[in-house]
């Protein structure tokens, strides 16, 4: 598990990234942090699949040296195929957690009661587009007394902002890419040319 030719970036450019997240995790007391938003699970794991439509989390906790990816159970192959995690790094939930008076967020909340880390300060992304209220509410009545929960929306976010050599080069290679396709574009367009040829030769 994760060492598909499908992850996009070394594991070393991962571990970089999570330490960066965990460094701000401990400015912010954080004990775990629960990340949800799509862009940013795939930023620390490269977990890339259309399986959005159901909660995932990525959970980063001080003590592990790779995040922990919890989804549905039918989701596995996503998980295998493109991230970096190890089969020990990803946990799955039963579709008794789907669509029922059951929700994957209680499973997250057990998961963190066997960590012990339930009652401790949780970072979540409440601003996420795919953390529902819904989400949220059985999260935090799942919780103990004791916990705190504590708005990480932007934490990951600003990680993202400083890229890594790795990031810049890619970036370079697509605006080549991008350039050289204006290019062909603007060569080939013209009084009687199909838009559809233009098309095919960009």
């Amino acid at each position: 598990m994760g060492s598909t030719a499908s992850v996009p970036f070394s594991t070393s450019e991962f571990r970089d990234r999570l330490r960066a997240a965990k460094r701000r995790m401990r400015d912010r007391g954080l004990d775990v942090l629960l990340v949800t938003d799509p862009a940013n699970i795939y930023y620390l794991s490269g977990y890339d699949a259309y399986s959005f439509y159901v909660p995932q989390i990525l959970a980063v906790t001080h003590d592990r040296d790779q995040p922990v990816w919890i989804g549905r159970e039918q989701d596995l192959t996503c998980a295998r195929e493109t991230t970096w995690l190890d089969r020990e790094h990803v946990l799955l939930y039963s579709d008794d957690y789907v669509d029922s008076e059951l929700h994957p967020m209680e499973f997250v909340v057990d998961r963190l009661d066997e960590w012990e880390l339930a009652d401790g300060t949780i970072g979540v992304e409440l601003d996420a587009d795919y953390y529902t209220a819904r989400a949220h509410q059985a999260f935090t009545a799942a919780l103990p007394t004791g916990a705190a929960v504590e708005d990480a929306t932007k934490l990951v976010n600003y990680c993202r902002m400083v890229k890594s050599e790795a990031e810049i080069e890619y970036h370079q290679r697509a605006a080549a890419i991008s350039e050289r396709a204006m290019e062909v574009g603007i060569e080939t367009i013209g009084p009687g040319v199909r838009k559809c040829d233009a098309a095919a030769a960009v």
